[in-house]
């Protein structure tokens, strides 16, 4: 009876893992959000990745950092009066320095449709 169990326990285990390597592999490679990365040959990509983080760090260099901003400067921005400016910055010294553009969304009177109108227009630097 024992014999039994065990021939077709085993294969039954060794299926169950297989089905669940397969769901997980299978989870992996299909969440929304994740990228999936293809890599050129060194040669292809060594100038357009160059030129790519070069753009990249001229327009973060653009933007305004939520950390180091004063309220006159917070006020350049579309939508950002004098009243939500120095709320941001009043937010700032209580909650610590922001660590994501997406804590604007804690600010009281920034909401979604604000948000969007300057997301592209801020940044968060690491200067700790």
């Amino acid at each position: 009876m024992l014999k039994r169990v065990a021939a077709f326990a085993i294969p039954a285990l060794a299926l169950l893992a297989c089905g669940v390597m397969l769901g997980i592999f299978i989870m992996q490679t299909h969440i929304p959000g994740t990228v999936s990365v293809q890599r050129a040959a060194p040669e292809e990509a060594a100038e357009p990745v160059q030129a790519a983080v070069e753009d990249s760090a001229d327009e973060e260099n653009d933007r305004l950092d939520l950390n180091t901003a004063t309220a006159e400067d917070l006020q350049e921005l579309p939508g950002i009066g004098e009243v939500i400016a120095q709320r941001i910055v009043d937010y700032r010294e209580l909650c610590g320095r922001f660590l994501a553009p997406e804590q604007l969304l804690e600010v009281d009177g920034i909401g979604e449709a604000k948000y969007e109108k300057i997301r592209d227009l801020v940044t968060v630097r690491n200067t700790e």
